[in-house]
């Protein structure tokens, strides 16, 4: 089988001043005009550029349903469902990777008002409410000792939240918010939680300490991108690493007049996930499996070392995110082997497949780049001014007879490599003020659209700007 490497952020991941970032499903066509991170080049995207899935698992169902009866994405479907599935199976099911690790996930779904976050939650609200017990799950904020109170009765819980600024918002304003943004840390861990009350003091004066030995949280936010990158947040890069990314600014069709949702539309998903709820045991991988996960933890060491020692706000996040990246490759492997053994697709739930792993490893590429593209967003006006800077700088060289021979030029088309634009442009590496890293993942994209160019990669993995020389009046 042949792996991809799917490292972020790349080139497929950024986009262009002025437009967020963009989920391109079956219902929709790449728009040859608008210029988005899956349609750089007027180009349909490729589908591991969508968050995939085993199609022959309870997760397609749910994907399926939501086409029905939303106008959101399919990803804004998944991304709930997949965070439902981890809670349902935390603490019964379970890795043992350097102790244990259950599949609990926390989701992030971005998009402007009007994408239809609500109505793609609310197929996955419907499933757990009838599926699991009303106390598995949580809403809302609540302070840190009223959280306690109730994770005592109940030590693993399920959030969903579709309409989440205020949530987020409030992690940032309060005493209470700060706590719980931190306590979320701890709860996607599993980590044990102990809390002191003093007004149950003892004869000594002393507060009455409580304690849960694991407390878990499976969590999915909807939300705008103002307030999906957790600035102002005290725990903001511990936030980051632990959400997956799921973007787009537009709706992916049109219902004129949906119909209800009727129960017996779920009836087949609350009954897998029933089954998925009540299994117990631990994950393992198969031998094929096991040399991928090696392949991958390479690659992710490498991908880290990258950008070791770039200062800059974006690299520290994107180091967070890769440190974070094989354990939700692990969790997403999980949840898919179980939603296929529910659907009667694979024999055994807790044996994960190669292909399997695969398929986790490039939803999590999905992810991490939309992560890299709403960052994009928040910096699109700076990048803009710089990649027209870079690309003026270039088209005068290229038309200079002096500095000629610093571009290779075939007809009326500048071919610059990777190494060539760094050289120009970044030569302090990650010490200058613009990095190989935002130099390349951020600015270059902009200056091929700019230029109505290309970004080719060749037959060594490197990359080749094309970018056509000024136009003549």
């Amino acid at each position: 089988m042949t792996h991809q490497p799917s490292k972020p952020p790349s080139l497929d991941a950024i986009i262009d001043e002025g437009h967020p970032p963009i989920e391109n499903v079956e219902n929709v066509e790449a728009n040859p005009i608008e210029f988005n991170i899956f349609n750089k080049f007027n180009c349909t995207p490729p589908p591991e550029r969508i968050h995939p899935i085993p199609e022959d698992s309870v997760i397609a169902l749910v994907r399926d349903i939501g086409r029905d009866f939303s106008e959101a994405p399919d990803s804004f479907t998944i991304a709930p469902f997949l965070a439902l599935i981890g809670g349902a199976t935390t603490p019964r099911c379970y890795l043992d990777f350097a102790g244990k690790k259950y599949a609990n996930l926390y989701q992030f779904v971005v998009g402007p008002p009007g994408v239809r976050k609500s109505t793609a939650f609310k197929i996955t609200e419907r499933i757990g409410t009838q599926a699991l017990n009303s106390d598995a799950f949580h809403s809302g904020n609540a302070s840190d000792s009223a959280a306690f109170a109730k994770w005592e009765k109940q030590p693993h819980r399920i959030q969903l939240e579709s309409e989440g600024n205020t949530i987020v918002t409030s992690w940032k304003g309060s005493y209470s918010g700060r706590e719980i943004a931190a306590r979320c840390l701890k709860l996607y861990d599993a980590e044990s939680w102990s809390q002191t009350f003093r007004h149950q003091a003892d004869k000594d004066g002393e507060g009455e300490e409580r304690h849960i030995e694991i407390a878990s949280l499976s969590l999915a936010i909807g939300a705008t991108p103002g307030v999906c990158r957790f600035d102002g947040v005290d725990a903001k890069n511990g936030l980051r690493r632990r959400f997956g990314y799921y973007a787009s600014d537009h709706a992916a069709r049109v219902i004129d007049w949906p119909r209800p949702l009727d129960d017996n539309d779920l009836d087949g998903v609350v009954r897998q996930l029933g089954k998925i709820a009540e299994l117990e045991g631990e994950w393992t991988l198969d031998d094929k499996a096991k040399r991928l996960w090696s392949d991958i933890q390479k690659r992710n060491r490498s991908d880290r070392e990258e950008i070791h020692g770039d200062a800059s706000e974006e690299a520290e996040i994107r180091q967070a995110e890769l440190s974070e990246a094989p354990s939700r490759i692990l969790k997403l492997s999980s949840i898919f082997q179980v939603s296929r053994w529910s659907m009667g697709s694979a024999k055994n739930a807790f044996v994960v497949t190669e292909e399997m792993l695969e398929l986790a490893d490039l939803h999590q590429a999905a992810c991490l780049e939309a992560s890299v593209a709403v960052d994009a967003i928040a910096n699109r006006s700076a990048i803009a001014e710089k990649a027209e800077y870079i690309l003026a700088t270039i088209r005068a060289e290229a038309a200079s007879a002096r500095d000629c021979d610093r571009w290779t030029i075939i007809g009326d088309t500048i071919n610059a490599t990777r190494s060539e634009i760094t050289r120009r442009f970044a030569p302090n590496g990650s010490r200058g003020n613009l990095t190989t890293h935002r130099l390349h993942n951020l600015v270059m994209p902009i200056v091929i659209r700019q230029a109505k160019g290309t970004a080719e990669r060749t037959e060594n993995g490197g990359t080749v700007y094309r970018i056509p020389m000024e136009p003549q009046p």
